[in-house]
């Protein structure tokens, strides 16, 4: 099955770095996100819980006796896991790569590829980039109503999840518990979504500082929102599970002769398509058809692309060229394409 992926033209660094965004939920478009229905949620406010104990102390001064009752009760209540600390925990511990069955999508085109003007990867799913027993993969479910989970019956579920990720031994049975209370609004079904789910620690650039973002389900803790929702988890992607390009009807040429120049001049993306989408003149979609080099190329280039293909020269690629057009490719690979004369 092939996967896709829309991205805007400035996310050509995919290519040129091999390494891929998995996003944590608080930096998704959507606030529902990984947020099921706690039935049994209930808003204390700080203040009240203070006069609560406050009246237990009372209690104790006035009679002299304990009530054990209630300090039990308030006890209880007090390491109950709270909304706001599941929450955190989920954004900390999860980040998940969106894809989709459908690269034609015109919706889909408008809101991720920067109005038609990015383009969409085409991703092998039998790949081992997705088979990975550090990931999981799987088809969102949809619903009307958010799904009913109480706190505690949640709590160990994310915590068994991740831990089942982090050890590479994810079991299907037991990740699809936790698939249906990531289920999302109908409203968002012609997305047709699928998640690559994965923990931050695997990521490339994962780094803990002396423990400081570790948790403690059961106690009070405040966090803070904007740098959740800002670290980027880089993951590999190899090159050979990317399959073909579909590049917007509104690409500009810059960015297509970027991504032309960047299959053509790499071997390990040489078994790429390119492709480039048209608007069709009758009805409301858009035709794919192949990019080939006249489409790209200046005369004096084109004819040298020529020579190549008909195998009157050997494909050469100056060293200045491929730091001018693609600075941001890693530089032993360039010196290997480079050696070899790719």
């Amino acid at each position: 099955m092939k996967l896709y992926k829309y991205v805007t033209s400035a996310r050509i660094d995919i290519l040129q770095n091999q390494k891929i965004r998995f996003s944590q939920p608080y930096a998704l478009n959507d606030p529902f996100e990984t947020q099921p229905y706690y039935s049994d949620h209930q808003e204390i406010h700080p203040l009240k819980k203070l006069a609560e104990f406050a009246s237990i102390v009372k209690e104790v001064q006035d009679t002299g006796v304990i009530p054990e009752e209630k300090v039990a009760r308030w006890e209880e209540d007090r390491k109950k896991p709270q909304k706001n600390i599941l929450s955190w925990y989920v954004n900390t511990n999860f980040v998940s790569l969106s894809l989709t069955e459908d690269h034609e999508n015109l919706l889909m085109w408008a809101h991720y590829t920067g109005n038609h003007s990015g383009f969409v990867l085409e991703l092998d799913s039998t790949h081992a980039f997705f088979t990975d027993t550090t990931r999981y993969l799987y088809q969102v479910p949809y619903g009307n109503r958010r799904p009913a989970v109480t706190l505690r019956e949640f709590e160990k579920l994310i915590v068994r999840q991740a831990n089942l990720l982090k050890n590479g031994t994810p079991e299907a049975n037991e990740m699809q518990k936790i698939v249906q209370l990531f289920q999302k609004s109908h409203d968002w079904a012609y997305e047709r979504e699928w998640r690559l789910l994965a923990v931050p620690e695997n990521a490339l650039n994962f780094k803990k500082e002396d423990q400081q973002y570790t948790i403690h389900i059961g106690q009070d803790r405040a966090f803070d929102e904007e740098f959740e929702s800002s670290y980027v988890a880089l993951f590999q992607l190899p090159a050979d599970c990317i399959t073909a390009i579909y590049c917007g009807a509104r690409i500009t040429k810059s960015a297509l002769r970027k991504l032309y120049l960047l299959i053509e001049n790499n071997e390990c993306y040489h078994h790429i398509d390119l492709f480039i989408g048209v608007v069709d003149h009758q009805y409301y979609k858009l035709n794919f058809r192949k990019v080939e080099a006249a489409d790209i190329l200046v005369v004096g280039e084109l004819q040298y692309h020529m020579a190549v293909v008909s195998g009157k020269r050997k494909r050469h690629v100056p060293k200045w060229y491929k730091f001018s057009m693609l600075d941001h490719l890693e530089k032993e690979r360039l010196n290997a394409v480079i050696q070899h004369k790719v």
